[in-house]
């Protein structure tokens, strides 16, 4: 689909990792404006997807729902980390709404199936007819149900990953705090943004990429990296960009502001 973008809001953008179940709702905002003025004024049909930030991770860590059934209260678990990765995407619709964007909840643990945390099967179908409507598909990392875990949480970029191989959109815009650098720039702030990385540059790298900020139970930079790899190869362009004020615009009309990522 030439006239199709993936982006996706962070988790550590759109919430305060380090204190549960808290928004960013200033930045919540900016950035769903901004995807609306971007589709405004490139024509693209879109696809949003959110990480969970302080929603999910807060109970999936309490519960261990990524490593799967661990027996006891793990099923319990379950449904809590779902019912709270749905809480936050609640949120993030509604604010698509509020903006006059036709936006819906997508969500992969209703219709999905993983294999160790591969998402194998998913129909497709009602996500290219929502294209077809003009609606906005508002995705999320969620949990799944598992053929070798019984169950376990799949990222945003995994849902990325299973959707691009059959959607191929021709741009995926993950929207992260920084682009990739070679240390954390929140720590050292002189560190130094990468325009572009591939396999090469990716294996020279690996020892400097930090997780993310606060508890993220889906991995942190070295796995978005990885899994971002695998995106792209099937969209031509994948970059992660800071969620810097206006960034998110600049990339949807094509302007280079972060980090490409090539296989």
């Amino acid at each position: 689909m030439n006239d199709l973008i993936f982006i996706k809001f962070g988790g550590s953008v759109i919430t305060d990792k380090t204190r549960p179940y808290t928004v960013d709702r200033s930045t919540l905002r900016r950035l769903c404006e901004e995807v609306k003025e971007g589709r405004r004024k490139s024509g693209f049909r879109v696809v949003v997807g959110h990480g969970g930030g302080s929603f999910p991770h807060t109970s999936a860590k309490k519960y261990r729902t990524k490593e799967g059934y661990t027996g006891g209260k793990s099923p319990y678990g379950f449904c809590v980390v779902g019912r709270d990765a749905a809480k936050l995407n609640m949120i993030v619709t509604d604010q698509f709404l509020e903006l006059d964007e036709n936006a819906f909840m997508l969500r992969v643990s209703s219709g999905a199936v993983s294999e160790n945390g591969k998402i194998i099967n998913w129909n497709l179908e009602p996500v290219k007819r929502l294209l077809d409507l003009d609606i906005i598909p508002v995705t999320f990392g969620d949990v799944i149900v598992d053929l070798e875990k019984k169950f376990t949480i799949v990222s945003t970029e995994e849902i990325f990953r299973f959707m691009a191989k059959e959607l191929k959109p021709s741009k995926v815009l993950l929207v992260s705090r920084y682009a990739v650098h070679e240390s954390d720039p929140g720590k050292f702030p002189q560190s130094k943004k990468i325009d572009l990385i591939d396999r090469k540059v990716f294996d020279r790298l690996k020892a400097g990429l930090s997780g993310s900020h606060g508890f993220d139970v889906t991995g942190g930079m070295l796995k978005k990296v990885e899994i971002a790899m695998e995106i792209a190869e099937y969209s031509d362009h994948v970059e992660i960009i800071s969620s810097d004020p206006g960034n998110l615009v600049r990339a949807m009309k094509g302007e280079h502001v972060g980090t490409v990522i090539v296989n």
